[in-house]
């Protein structure tokens, strides 16, 4: 049967309005997509919208892909480039952990460009620095897609724009995901890792690196936090992050709390601690390594923080905590005198043997 073209066009506008779709585990009322040119309206997204009333919010599923079109966007121009491109619009909400968003998949089909700013609507630019072509990551899957990793603020709105790469052509449908990375065990400051000393000593390597950054009370940015449990003999402790230099890869802090923290608090740490680590030199002369000595009670569990020294300090670290008097060969390392005295001897033990051999 053979319809005129006002009636294709709204057949296929009533098809649009009553069909959402669940793409992939997501479900936000996207429209099956017509490819027919004129078929349907500028989607909801098209503008952005501060309330989000019109723009879909999204939530970290690591197993979703979205499946949407920027077929039938508007136009527009970003205030960092003249040249006019189609996109369309998405919100999200930090949760202090980093999160990897990517139309590197299957469903994409045009090259796409990725926009993240914790901008308002009416001041989302460029994106600098969470903007897919300046990370340059590489899609494997499909080389037309673009991926944007960022580390969030708990709490905080994000805008995500995705259009087309250099001009009003790049449209089509795309495949999207937003995915947090997997965070710590011992992530949060009611959760901790329990240590138990033997023989009055213990070490465990532990990382960082995905750990939600938590706002401390003594200073005012926010530090990604790992947190450990130790119980208390009565005698003095020392905790140390000196280690093997090809272990502790960024500037490393010791905090010591004699709080228990609450599932309330979250990720927050009441204070900075009742001990504070200073830098341990004698390990090595990087200043790198943290070392710090507090009295313990008895029975008393203490909450031992392991941080950066700065926001982005993030890496692998390994944590010796020893009762009594310390001593750095529990660390499998000896202290930097020690190190620089076995050296002389050993350059001059090898003089020695080599004007022997010589003579």
């Amino acid at each position: 049967m053979n319809f005129p073209t006002t009636c294709k066009a709204s057949l296929a506008a009533l098809l649009l309005a009553a069909t959402p779709c669940s793409c992939h585990g997501y479900n936000h009322g996207h429209s099956r997509l017509l490819q027919e040119e004129g078929a349907a309206p500028a989607p909801a997204n098209d503008v952005c919208d501060s309330q989000g009333g019109t723009v879909p919010v999204l939530t970290p599923n690591a197993s979703a892909v979205l499946v949407a079109s920027t077929a039938y966007a508007t136009p527009k121009t970003f205030s960092c480039e003249a040249v006019e491109s189609i996109g369309i619009y998405y919100h999200f909400m930090g949760t202090g952990a980093r999160f990897r968003i990517s139309t590197c998949h299957a469903e994409t089909s045009f090259h796409t460009n990725l926009i993240v700013s914790d901008a308002n609507c009416a001041e989302v630019g460029c994106g600098e620095p969470y903007n897919s072509d300046l990370n340059a990551f590489d899609c494997e899957e499909n080389p037309l897609g673009g991926m944007v990793e960022l580390w969030t603020d708990e709490g905080a709105n994000y805008t995500l724009v995705v259009r087309g790469e250099t001009s009003v052509k790049d449209k089509g449908v795309f495949g999207l995901s937003l995915v947090e990375d997997e965070r710590p065990s011992n992530d949060v400051c009611h959760d901790p890792e329990e240590l138990q000393l033997n023989d009055g000593v213990v070490v465990v390597t532990g990382s960082n690196d995905n750990a939600t950054r938590s706002e401390l009370d003594c200073w005012p940015d926010v530090y990604p936090v790992v947190y450990y449990g130790v119980e208390g003999t009565g005698e003095t402790f020392t905790a140390t992050t000196c280690s093997n230099s090809s272990v502790l890869a960024f500037n490393s802090t010791i905090m010591v709390n004699d709080f228990v923290c609450n599932e309330k608090e979250g990720q927050r740490a009441s204070g900075c601690g009742t001990s504070f680590s200073s830098a341990d030199f004698e390990c090595d002369d990087t200043g790198n390594a943290a070392i710090v000595e507090w009295e313990t009670e008895k029975g008393v569990t203490y909450v031992v923080m392991v941080l950066s020294d700065g926001q982005d300090g993030r890496g692998e670290f390994a944590l010796t905590i020893q009762a009594g008097d310390f001593s750095y060969e529990s660390t499998n390392k000896t202290s930097g005198s020690n190190t620089a005295w076995l050296s002389t001897c050993t350059v001059a033990l090898l003089v020695w043997v080599t004007l022997g051999l010589i003579m």
